[in-house]
């Protein structure tokens, strides 16, 4: 069990970072997928009401979560569902086209859209720190 539990902290770390920190490299995108897939099957299992939601500080100033759903696949159910298309996505372009355009998370208002766009992976791969989209 505790085995279990070390090897679910580094693929949640792993994860946090590809997602919310960097972009998820070509190699990592069916894993990844796969990845959230599982993730969203537990979630499925978790009553959002088992939730203290109060403790997240200003969650219904700061987010458009709809916490009278069952459970928490539900609850972030737009979020998987922009992720695997982010995915499937990046997938076709690839297999279509022969270049890879990574799942990553980037500010999307025009004047930072542009930047981001223009940001090379490098950078991405150098970061330390809080991602680039929260500076």
């Amino acid at each position: 069990m505790r085995n279990n539990s070390r090897v679910a902290h580094a693929v949640s770390q792993l994860l946090i970072d590809r997602l919310y920190r960097r972009y998820v490299k070509l190699e990592e995108l069916d894993a990844t997928a796969a990845l959230l897939a599982q993730i969203r099957t537990v979630m499925s299992n978790i009553p959002a009401r088992s939730i203290d939601w109060d403790t997240i500080a200003s969650l219904h100033t700061a987010t458009r979560l709809d916490i009278s759903k069952a459970n928490l696949a539900d609850v972030f159910e737009k979020y998987f569902l922009a992720l695997d298309d982010a995915v499937k996505s990046a997938q076709s372009f690839y297999e279509n086209f022969g270049k890879y355009r990574p799942v990553l998370t980037i500010v999307s208002d025009m004047p930072r859209f542009v930047v981001d766009e223009e940001r090379s992976l490098a950078e991405y791969d150098a970061l330390e720190g809080e991602p680039l989209w929260l500076r």
